[in-house]
This record gives structure tokens, sequence and C-alpha cells, in this order.
């Protein structure tokens, strides 16, 4: 399998993190896509529009490999509100990741297309707040919402504008869900895959993930 080699010659060359994007896809060749990979020692996350499934396919993987579960960080990259997904499966997602580690997310607020830092922040804050709300109101603490989602920026190469806007959002958010009055601490962390934005001379785009409290 081709994207197998790929991703076992990029962690040789010293990646930490994979991002498989994925479409339709058999159990069989998710598990082959899988081989040789050790998902508690990277970042291993899957864009996809179809959710519960993958999902579904990586829990059982994980659990026939007898994997350490809590060990596991990463997500599904799935766009909610990007991609109109009914509020059903949000909550479905959200359901199938109980008991899972705490360390893999499974919603994402995109604001990738928003030009003005200011615009990115204010739509990933309306954004999460509602699948919050939503969340919520169908049962989920909100200490379990808060851990499922995460957030998608762009990064130019503005790095100190990017910085601000990082803190600014950690900030943000973190008062956000205080106002929830979760349990625990940890649903003050705000985590954040980032993508760089290439210049005009560049087609290549580099991700990198941050989990700050």
């Amino acid at each position: 399998h081709r994207a197998n080699k790929k991703a076992l010659d990029a962690l040789n060359d010293g990646a930490n993190s994979l991002n498989f994007i994925i479409d339709k896809i058999k159990k069989k060749d998710f598990k082959t896509l899988l081989k040789g990979i050790m998902p508690e020692y990277i970042s291993l996350n899957f864009t996809t529009e179809n959710p519960l499934r993958i999902l579904q396919y990586f829990k059982e993987i994980i659990s026939e490999r007898k994997e350490r579960t809590q060990k596991i960080s990463g997500s599904i990259i799935f766009l909610p509100v990007e991609k109109h997904i009914s509020q059903s499966e949000i909550v479905d997602v959200v359901k199938g990741l109980d008991g899972f580690s705490p360390l893999f997310r499974g919603i994402t607020i995109s604001s990738f297309y928003e030009k003005l830092i200011t615009k990115q922040i204010s739509t990933a804050l309306t954004d999460g707040n509602n699948i919050l709300k939503f969340l919520v109101r169908n049962k989920i603490s909100i200490d379990e919402a808060a851990l499922r989602i995460q957030f998608f920026f762009p990064v130019g190469n503005n790095y100190f504008f990017e910085i601000a806007k990082i803190r600014a959002m950690r900030i943000l958010w973190a008062r956000m869900v205080k106002q929830y009055k979760p349990q625990h601490e940890s649903s003050l962390i705000t985590f954040i895959h980032s993508q760089i934005i290439p210049d005009e001379n560049s087609d290549k785009y580099y991700s990198f993930i941050s989990n700050t409290s």
C-alpha cells in the first residue's frame, strides 16, 4: 500500500505526526494503512467525512493490536460546521469517543479560509460555543465535550501576529469553557491544529499541532 509506505518513510525521516485523508475505505485496507505504525508514539490524524466508520475501524484495530488506548493522541479531522453535518452525527462522534484516550479529538472547528486574524478567532469561538451548547443540551458533560474539540487555523509568515493569535485563542476559549463550569482544569486546554500557508513560490503545506492551556 503506497500510502502506508509514504507514512513509514516520513516517520523514518523524523515526522512525529501523520494525517491521512480518507474518503471511503474498507477495514482490511485501513488495517494495511496502519501496518507498522504505532499510534501511541505519534500523533495520528484522519481527515474524513465518514467519521463514525473511521472511528469504528480505528478503535477495533487498536483493540486487536492491544495498544495502550489511553496513550493514543491525534484526531478525526471532521468539520461539522463547514460540511453542514447533522447535529445527531456530532453527538454520535463524541459518544463514540467515550472512554477513549483523552488525547484524541473528534470534532474540528475550522477557521482556515478566513483571512483576517480577528475573523479567524471570532468564527472559531462562535462555532465552538454553538457546538458546546448543543452537546451539553444532549446530555454530554462539558468536560467530555470540550475534550473532543480542536480548532484548525492557517498560519502565515508574520510569526509575531500568529503567536499572538494562538495565545488570544487559548485564553478566550478557556474563558468560554469556564462559563459552563467544568469539573476538571484539563477542560480548559485548547487543542489547535495549524497549517502553514506557503508563500507564492512554494506549493508545500506543513501542519503542526499545539495543545495549550
